[in-house]
């Protein structure tokens, strides 16, 4: 079995939106490696705790990190220290077991219609994906 987590990054909106982008990514990963995969992320984010104060339940969002906004501003975080907690998070994140990563991502402005479903498109493309590699791990 398999767990799969869902994001997305954007917004569906076609008119006045203030992003180019919709990307729905899925991160898929076995069953059998999750708990030790929870438990490095726990490891990572108990350093964080510790080295800049930055809570559990405190969303990191790399565009944040890099550009000194939302919890790298809240914890007066320089750039070294940004530079630090996004090398950290990277480094976790290569070192997980056995997970996939598909992403899908709409470049709105290259849409013919505008009244175009986004979400439906994402959905239906990373669901071909998924379908088309019908043995995930090998």
């Amino acid at each position: 079995m398999y767990l799969c987590y869902i994001d997305e990054s954007g917004d569906v909106g076609l008119i006045n939106s203030p992003t180019h982008f919709y990307c729905l990514t899925a991160l898929i990963v076995d069953k059998d490696c999750w708990q030790n995969n929870f438990n490095s992320i726990k490891a990572l984010r108990a350093t964080l705790r510790r080295k800049y104060l930055i809570k559990f339940d405190e969303e990191l969002h790399a565009t944040d990190i890099v550009a000194g906004q939302g919890i790298s501003f809240k914890h007066k975080l320089d750039i070294n220290q940004r530079i630090d907690v996004f090398s950290q998070a990277v480094e976790c994140i290569g070192k997980l077991e056995n997970i996939k990563v598909f992403s899908v991502c709409i470049r709105k402005d290259k849409l013919l219609k505008k009244d175009f479903d986004v979400l439906e498109l994402a959905q239906k493309r990373r669901f071909r994906e998924c379908r088309s590699r019908r043995r995930i791990f090998s």
